[in-house]
């Protein structure tokens, strides 16, 4: 399954890149994160089945793929300079550090209330951090460059 979302995620990583470049960092990267809502919103009330489950997976990681570039590119673009490294740093390490949390977290809650509730969950801490960052990009004027 792993290697089945590399393969959709490798020309989707490519396309996330290029279109940031042409359309601008956050439009990009806020359609990503909508598409990976709109995947997990999916994945909470598809019903059981091989197939499905695989494509809306396979979707969910294309999501996760369109949102790489522009993600790193956005950082890049509004660091200073002379801590662009730092940045990048504490980017990761924030992700680092907030994955594991986040998947025990899930696991909790699809242990103690079902899948479809950890699904939405997730979906409703994504659409919250989309309109965060929307809502950041706004009042500080973000410049979108690509």
């Amino acid at each position: 399954m792993w290697a089945a979302a590399s393969l959709v995620k490798t020309p989707l990583a490519m396309l996330g890149g290029e279109l940031s470049d042409h359309l601008g960092r956050l439009p990009v990267l806020l359609t990503g994160w909508g598409l990976r809502v709109a995947s997990l919103v999916m994945l909470a009330l598809a019903a059981d089945g091989p197939l499905l489950t695989w494509g809306l997976f396979l979707a969910y990681a294309g999501s996760l793929a369109l949102t790489e570039g522009p993600e790193h590119a956005l950082i890049g673009n509004h660091a200073p300079p002379e801590l662009k490294a730092t940045a990048f740093g504490l980017f990761h390490m924030t992700v680092g550090l907030t994955a594991l949390p986040g998947a025990v977290l899930f696991g909790i809650v699809w242990q103690g209330w079902g899948t479809p509730v950890a699904f939405l969950l997730a979906a409703g801490i994504t659409l919250t951090a989309a309109l965060v960052l929307f809502i950041l990009a706004r009042s500080v004027k973000m410049t979108d460059t690509a």
